[in-house]
């Protein structure tokens, strides 16, 4: 009989500035026996140096964090030798952030609402190299880029005008 191949577990490190969010989440991750949670960081301050001496294969990124943002940290992320896979979680699902993590990099975006299994199927596609946005944002992806785009610039100022500010 024939040993069957052992596979090597999908290590994850979760990025988000709120501890009982990184905690839930190792907590319903650290389930599944195919996992291994590395540990979770608060955002800019950590993910950097924590790649630098502890390589993973998927990276639970979350957007909007109070140092820096998600968008910030995914070109540092994806810009190392032997980058992670990248997923955004996050609590929005707001079309231009969406575009630009996907433009960026991105591997997968799921909100904050999904099942644990869902969650669980996400992982499992985007560290074997798949793709993994849902059907609705990646319609929406698609159907952006059929539009005549903004500069990076543009896009900016778009995005802060939406979150009100004024110049």
């Amino acid at each position: 009989m024939e040993k069957q191949c052992e596979r090597k577990p999908i290590r994850i490190l979760i990025v988000d500035d709120h501890p009982i969010v990184r905690a839930g989440l190792a907590t319903l991750l650290g389930k599944e026996a195919d996992f291994k949670l590395e540990r979770g960081v608060d955002g800019s301050d950590g993910v950097i140096t924590y790649l630098d001496r502890h390589p993973v294969d998927v990276v639970l990124l979350d957007l909007r964090m109070p140092k820096t943002s998600g968008l910030d940290l995914l070109p540092e992320i994806l810009g190392r030798n032997n980058p992670p896979k990248v997923m955004i979680l996050s609590s929005f699902d707001y079309e231009e952030e969406i575009y630009r993590a996907a433009k960026a990099g991105a591997s997968g975006y799921l909100t904050k609402d999904v099942t644990r299994d869902q969650l669980v199927q996400a992982i499992r596609a985007v560290s074997s190299g798949q793709l993994h946005f849902p059907k609705a944002i990646a319609e929406r992806i698609a159907a952006r880029d059929g539009r005549s785009g903004l500069s990076p610039r543009e896009q900016d100022v778009l995005l802060m005008i939406s979150k009100g500010l004024t110049n």
